[in-house]
């Protein structure tokens, strides 16, 4: 089944993101392909290295589908436990698929129930404290109204 739903910015996508998985996220890194016309196209997750492992492997681990998959560009996203543990892999991730041509939209952070946008740096929209995650959007409903996402 095929559904479009548009979304508005990265409160959307984190609001839909766990319908397309089928699960809500934690310890985990994710990456969200951008391709034409601004379609998303394959979105990847995968465990945040621990203690002793490498960021590089858990990282280029995800980048050949996004190269198969024709990626313009992606936003990239740590769903943390620990504070700071999905930096390294999200930096790498993103030094890996610049490196292939693709553009790095942004990179978030989700820890506990709020969320942070490493691209905003405006504190009246982007407050230190982060901003609380929100567990329903218009795109999320238009994928679960179709059928097309759900857990």
């Amino acid at each position: 089944m095929s559904a479009t739903a548009r979304l508005s910015g990265p409160a959307d996508m984190l609001a839909v993101l766990p319908y397309l998985l089928g699960y809500h996220p934690t310890g985990s890194l994710v990456v969200v392909a951008i391709g034409d016309a601004g379609r998303m196209g394959v979105v990847q997750r995968i465990d945040l290295p621990q203690a002793g492992e490498s960021a590089h492997a858990a990282a280029s681990a995800l980048v050949p589908a996004l190269l198969r998959d024709g990626a313009r560009s992606v936003t990239i996203i740590g769903y943390e436990m620990i504070t700071g543990s999905s930096v390294a892999p999200a930096e790498v991730l993103s030094g890996l698929v610049v490196a292939e041509g693709i553009e790095v939209v942004d990179t978030l952070v989700v820890r506990g129930d709020r969320w942070w946008s490493s691209a905003c740096e405006d504190p009246t929209c982007c407050p230190a404290e982060g901003k609380p995650l929100s567990g329903s959007s218009a795109a999320a409903a238009e994928l679960i109204g179709v059928g097309a996402a759900g857990f």
